[in-house]
């Protein structure tokens, strides 16, 4: 069982998160990273891209983001914590084929302020 808190949890995910980013295309967060990570952690076909993680990695992403009940957003505003009933609607517009600006730019409109996630 994962005794981390949701907070750190948060925190140490969007660390993960940036890693990767950072091994595969030499950004501290690539652009819609969040979406393939999603799709690669639930065994989703990849729809856009390629990233191609070991199991060691997928595991860990899965442990860290247990105690979250939701998933990291990286919209224009800054990185967010949401909701899953926030995140999987977006997610769906992803896997259609939506463009990336159309789905940010509604991710926009829904995050909340109290979301934010503080992290530099």
């Amino acid at each position: 069982m994962v005794s981390t808190s949701p907070k750190v949890a948060v925190r140490e995910l969007a660390d993960a998160i940036s890693l990767i980013s950072e091994r595969y295309w030499c950004a501290g967060w690539r652009h819609g990273i969040e979406f393939l990570i999603w799709d690669k952690i639930h065994g989703a076909e990849l729809v856009r891209g390629n990233l191609p993680l070991t199991d060691e990695e997928l595991s860990a992403i899965r442990t860290v983001a247990s105690p979250i009940d939701g998933w990291l957003l990286h919209t224009n505003q800054g990185l967010f914590s949401v909701p899953l009933d926030v995140w999987l609607p977006l997610y769906r517009r992803y896997r259609t084929g939506e463009s990336m600006a159309t789905i940010f730019d509604a991710a926009d409109a829904l995050v909340l302020p109290e979301w934010k996630v503080d992290w530099s």
